[in-house]
């Protein structure tokens, strides 16, 4: 449960593996928050530091450009994971565990732990692809369809889901400005 500058949870049973603990209470893994952790007799109290952000659930995403950029940033987060022994396919990514900081524009993520394995991260993303696009309010999610059909499709790494959705991004800016672009002939 988020309130104020934490998010709180209880697991009756610790999914966490030992050295998740280990990094994630350092704070030392970007792009992740700190986590304090408090066993007791009924299971495992996790806290996360969240001060200055706010989950994207608590948000209304309205632009397709928006909703790509957000989508962007996290899974450059997740392809840094592995770097500090965090493997991607564990987080849980929804728009409650994915937080956003209105002033900084950085994300972060609340890494809460499930079973894993290589499709657990690709519907978790993709089920994070259909929160973020349940509010756009404009007439570019069909960029959002394709991207979630490639990642189905082609089995693509978090390195690849980067590029691809870079590229989305820069579709959707010739679409939405026509002629920005200069040719570089004079």
């Amino acid at each position: 449960m988020w309130e104020r500058n934490n998010y709180r949870l209880t697991f009756s049973k610790n999914p966490f593996y030992q050295h998740e603990q280990v990094i994630l209470a350092s704070g030392t893994c970007p792009g992740f928050f700190p986590v304090s952790f408090l066993r007791h007799e009924q299971g495992l109290d996790a806290t996360y530091d969240c001060s200055g952000f706010a989950p994207l659930s608590s948000f209304r995403i309205e632009r397709t450009e928006d909703a790509l950029y957000l989508m962007e940033e996290t899974l450059r987060i997740l392809d840094r994971a592995p770097e500090y022994l965090l493997a991607p396919e564990r987080a849980v990514i929804r728009t409650e565990t994915v937080f956003y900081d209105k002033k900084s524009g950085r994300i972060r993520i609340a890494f809460i732990p499930m079973a894993s394995g290589s499709s657990a991260l690709l519907r978790s993303l993709l089920l994070f692809l259909a929160q973020l696009k349940q509010d756009l309010r404009d007439t570019h999610t069909g960029i959002i369809d394709r991207f979630a059909r490639d990642m189905y499709y082609n089995c693509l790494n978090t390195g690849d889901m980067i590029r691809v959705i870079g590229s989305a991004r820069r579709q959707l800016e010739e679409i939405i400005l026509p002629g920005s672009r200069t040719s570089g002939a004079s």
